[in-house]
C-alpha cells in the first residue's frame, strides 16, 4: 500500500491488494494492535504520517482490500475505514470480506485465497 502511494515508486504501480492490511498505523498505534507492533516497527519517530496507507489517500491507482470477518490480530476496521475514506477521496477502492482468521488470507487452500486471485485476475 505505501508503494501505491508513492509517484517516485522504483517499479510501476497498477493497483494493490491488501490482504489484512494495517491501514491506519496511527490508529493501529492508539489501539495498540499487536501488543505494541506498530510502535516497535515505527519507532517513536514522526514518520507515520510518511508511512501511513492513510495518509496517501487518495492514490492514482486500484486498492482492493481483502480482509476476515473474524480477525482478532488487525481488526476488519482497519480496511473498512481505509475504503471508506479513499472513495470519499474519489479513489477506486473496494472491500472483499471473507470468512476467517487474520491468516486465512494468506493460506493458498482458502476460499480467502481464490477470492485474492480472482480479484487479482479483474485488475
Amino acid at each position: 500500500m505505501l508503494a501505491a502511494g508513492r509517484s517516485a515508486a522504483r517499479a510501476p504501480v497498477t493497483a494493490a491488494i491488501s490482504q489484512a492490511g494495517v491501514l491506519d498505523l496511527a490508529g493501529a498505534r492508539d489501539e495498540n494492535l499487536g501488543s505494541g507492533a506498530v510502535q516497535a516497527f515505527m519507532g517513536d519517530s514522526d514518520a507515520y504520517a510518511q508511512a501511513d496507507p492513510s495518509s496517501q489517500i487518495p492514490v492514482s491507482v486500484p486498492v482492493r482490500c481483502i480482509h476476515a470477518t473474524d480477525d482478532g490480530t488487525v481488526p476488519i476496521s482497519q480496511s473498512i475505514g481505509y475504503v471508506e475514506r479513499a472513495r470519499k477521496a474519489g479513489a477506486d477502492a473496494d472491500l472483499t470480506r471473507v470468512e476467517g482468521d487474520h491468516f486465512v488470507v494468506i493460506d493458498p487452500a482458502s476460499q480467502a485465497w481464490v477470492r485474492t486471485l480472482e480479484i487479482l485476475e479483474a485488475l
